[in-house]
């Protein structure tokens, strides 16, 4: 099954300024070979914050602003020189991933890859477990 996460937000702080975002959601799902798949998924709302993700069960927690803003920071450091487009097509079977940013203007600033990865890739996957690590208390 997948890994989803939604979370809820009305405000965003980067670099100790208030924004207001006009992120909807965003969209990250990797595709691993043997038809395994993760999903996490944060739909920001001006309702509050709620992350929503499977993780070999489905679970819903209720998150501060404080992890989100973390959350994003840290995200936009990381994307920030990203390409596109990321393609390695001599392999048959492999990774597959996308990551979306939804606007709430229906803009989509999209990254995606198959078998081909930025060079600080690894540091999605780690600023996402980081998250639910603090939510579920580890």
């Amino acid at each position: 099954m997948a890994n989803k996460s939604i979370l809820k937000l009305s405000k965003l702080k980067i670099g100790g300024i208030f924004l207001f975002k006009d992120i909807r959601c965003l969209i990250y799902e990797k595709k691993l070979s043997l038809n395994s798949t993760e999903y996490f998924e944060l739909d920001i709302n001006e309702d509050g914050n709620m992350l929503k993700y499977i993780d070999n069960i489905n679970k819903i927690e209720i998150i501060d602003d404080e992890l989100v803003i973390e959350y994003f920071d840290n995200l936009f450091r990381i994307i920030d020189e990203w390409k596109h487009k990321y393609e390695d097509n001599s392999m048959i079977d492999g990774i597959g991933w996308q990551l979306q940013i939804i606007y709430k203007n229906g803009k989509i600033k999209q990254y995606s890859g198959k078998n081909d990865f930025p060079n600080n890739f690894e540091y999605i996957d780690k600023i996402k477990n980081k998250m639910i690590n603090k939510i579920i208390g580890e």
